[in-house]
């Protein structure tokens, strides 16, 4: 925040110095068990990774007495303002009870002159001023000495009280936008699975196939397909497994020194998962390396990814397009080379992205490190086969459709970043005194800050570093 920003003439300009005492946090030995367990809450900056509430009352891990007393950390008062300063900088939490804190947080204890809710808003909505602050090469890190220069403009208390209130009020409402824009998505994404099922079930061409009698495909089998637990097809279609009409072949394996700038460009796991069906190919690595003729990817090769850390990853597809240079694939990833000349490339990966052919990949991987699947469990994927002209057919209004629904995801998503930028507008706002009115009766924030000032100064040092309770707001 700008120091030059002109304020309203009830408040004024202070630092997190001015309006309470700093207290850092600290570990005891994680050598001594008994240092954990105890009754004592902890935080760390982990705790609040996916924590979104305003007040917090423990942590993962609870310390004992003893830990407490072992290492530098502080009890902090309920009602101190926790905020992480390292990996990362900027989680903002108020304390519900008593608790301490790793030496990843710098804290603060607010006399009671200061609404500390105030403070939790503005530190929430200014993390890019507090990394200004910060220093550090490997990661950014904030010390206590410039946590306690961050400026922060201060309202009368009542003021401070009204801000919040209205803050909390329009942010419930454009929560509320945000929930429904997310079922909304949720909601599109259902309905593009529901047009997945139903195209490779042919109730999408159900009219089509009226006017157009083809004869199913006939293909040698190679591998036998129970068809028990399957969906249910038109007679015009017939069960193959994937093995019956397509090769598959494993990626090259490499060292890491052969990996850099040199060499043929390759697919690595991470360009699998593109948005749309095609492999990302924006962003392929080089390996220097002869690789065979029979790894070299040719025009509409289906791609599988073979061994992924989250479960639900592994079987990914993705179809390749033919570059201006030849590209291979690396040994997470397993090729899938059609050679019945009347099955589509397209309306194979799109079969293998639906819930159903996506629930027999991950239930046939095995798991021990990372979860992995092979070319056999690849080779008896059931796939429900049209005759080729329906393929096609069916390849035209998915593409219609998901069109449609892409569109749809994009405006939610955009919407959704606007109302994240109106928040940031209305912080701006509250922190300039723009938000509510001033009242002419509240008492001036420089009175307020020169009380603050008297009562610290009456204070012995080890209150000084929050070495004992502070006031609780």
């Amino acid at each position: 925040m700008d120091e030059q920003i002109s304020l309203p003439s009830s408040w004024a300009w202070a630092t997190i110095d001015d309006i309470g005492i700093v207290a850092s946090g600290s570990t005891p030995s994680t050598k001594e068990e008994d240092n954990f367990g105890g009754n004592i809450s902890w935080l760390t900056p982990a705790d609040l990774s996916n924590y979104d509430g305003k007040y917090i009352k423990k942590g993962k891990r609870n310390l004992t007495e003893k830990g407490l007393k072992s290492c530098s950390a502080t009890l902090l008062p309920e009602g101190s303002i926790l905020f992480s300063s390292r990996a990362p900088i900027g989680y903002t939490v108020i304390a519900a009870n008593p608790i301490s804190t790793n030496q990843g947080f710098k804290n603060l204890i607010s006399f009671k002159e200061i609404f500390n809710e105030y403070i939790y808003h503005y530190l929430k909505g200014n993390k890019d001023l507090a990394e200004s602050f910060a220093s550090g090469t490997t990661f950014k890190e904030l010390s206590a000495r410039r946590f306690k220069k961050i400026p922060i403009p201060i309202p009368p208390f009542n003021e401070q009280v009204r801000i919040v209130s209205k803050i909390e009020e329009l942010f419930s409402r454009l929560d509320q936008g945000v929930k429904a824009l997310q079922q909304t998505q949720q909601q599109l994404e259902l309905y593009q699975q529901s047009v997945l099922l139903q195209s490779f079930t042919g109730k999408l061409t159900e009219k089509w196939r009226i006017n157009n009698s083809l004869k199913p495909i006939t293909i040698n089998k190679k591998i036998d397909v129970d068809i028990s637990k399957l969906l249910i097809i038109p007679k015009e279609w017939k069960w193959y497994a994937l093995g019956d009409y397509a090769t598959l072949k494993n990626g090259i394996n490499f060292t890491r020194s052969q990996k850099g700038n040199r060499g043929i460009l390759t697919i690595a796991v991470k360009n699998m998962y593109s948005e749309g069906l095609y492999v990302d190919s924006s962003d392929l690595y080089r390996v220097d390396k002869k690789v065979k003729n029979d790894r070299i990817l040719q025009d509409g090769d289906i791609l599988f990814v073979r061994s992924s850390v989250k479960r639900e990853g592994v079987g990914w597809t993705s179809l390749f397009k033919k570059q201006n240079e030849n590209v291979t694939y690396c040994g997470f990833i397993i090729r899938a080379k059609i050679f019945q000349n009347d099955i589509d490339p397209k309306y194979l990966a799109y079969y293998c992205r639906t819930d159903f052919a996506r629930d027999y990949l991950i239930g046939s991987s095995h798991q021990v490190v990372i979860t992995n699947i092979n070319q056999n469990n690849l080779s008896n994927l059931p796939t429900p086969i049209p005759p080729y002209e329906e393929q096609i057919i069916i390849v035209d209004i998915i593409e219609r459709f998901m069109s449609v629904i892409k569109n749809g995801i994009n405006i939610m998503m955009q919407n959704s970043a606007k109302i994240k930028s109106l928040k940031q507008s209305l912080l701006k706002k509250a922190f300039e005194g723009r938000l509510v009115p001033q009242d002419p009766t509240d008492e001036p924030a420089s009175v307020l800050i020169k009380r603050i000032k008297n009562e610290k100064s009456k204070l012995k040092p080890n209150q000084k570093r929050g070495r004992k309770r502070g006031r609780k707001n």
